[in-house]
């Protein structure tokens, strides 16, 4: 099920399109200002944000831009009421997947909604990369490569590195990593599993950007 993050500052409009995207089939999340978004969005594994523009203090370009800084590849779909060419251009601009009216049919939406989750970005799917590390990462081949040699990891640990590395900058829960890597809630895993594999890459890697998160989890910060 895909997760959608849906950040406006109207709870009439949250509510309304949060119960229209569930009943096809997504998993929403709501915030009513961008600072909550940004919170929501470091916390839990979303594959869109859907935002507004004019929220305040910090506006839906301003949360577009905070989000692109830390997660280039995240997927936005900007969905306002705002008739100005010019918000249009900056939208786009900042790399927008999608510039929609709220006055847009709700066929419309979930059709470019569905068009965007399928998208893929080909450069980020088939080469990943940390310069601080010297890292490589070849997603057709899964090969892993440190200071350009070849390194061998095991299946879960080229999973996890993937998952870290798609997800710089953002703390990842433990049950989050549970769930995307072996694709299982907390509880069914031994909590020492993570911590064994995330010890294992360091060593293979020789990492200095992963971070261990005290109560919840790892970071890599780049």
């Amino acid at each position: 099920m895909k997760k959608i993050l849906l950040v406006d500052d109207s709870v009439e409009f949250c509510n309304f399109m949060q119960e229209f995207l569930e009943t096809h089939g997504f998993e929403v999340i709501t915030a009513q200002d961008p600072l909550t978004g940004i919170t929501l969005f470091r916390k839990s594994m979303v594959d869109l944000v859907i935002t507004d523009l004019k929220m305040g203090e910090i506006d839906g370009i301003q949360f577009m831009t905070l989000i692109q800084e830390s997660y280039p590849e995240a997927k936005v779909i900007i969905l306002t009421s705002s008739e100005s060419e010019e918000d249009e251009f900056r939208g786009l601009d900042l790399k927008a997947d999608e510039y929609l009216k709220k006055g847009t049919s709700l066929k419309i939406i979930l059709k470019r909604i569905v068009r965007v989750l399928e998208q893929e970005n080909k450069d980020s799917e088939e080469v990943l990369f940390s310069k601080r590390e010297n890292l490589t990462i070849k997603k057709r081949t899964r090969q892993v490569y440190k200071n350009n040699e070849l390194v061998a990891l095991t299946r879960k640990e080229y999973d996890l590195l993937v998952l870290f590395l798609r997800n710089k900058n953002r703390v990842l829960s433990r049950e989050v990593i549970f769930r995307s890597v072996w694709n299982k809630e907390s509880e069914l895993v031994d909590s020492r599993v993570i911590a064994t594999h995330v010890k294992q890459i360091r060593a293979k890697l020789s990492l200095i950007s992963l971070y261990n998160i005290r109560g919840v989890g790892y970071e890599w910060t780049e």
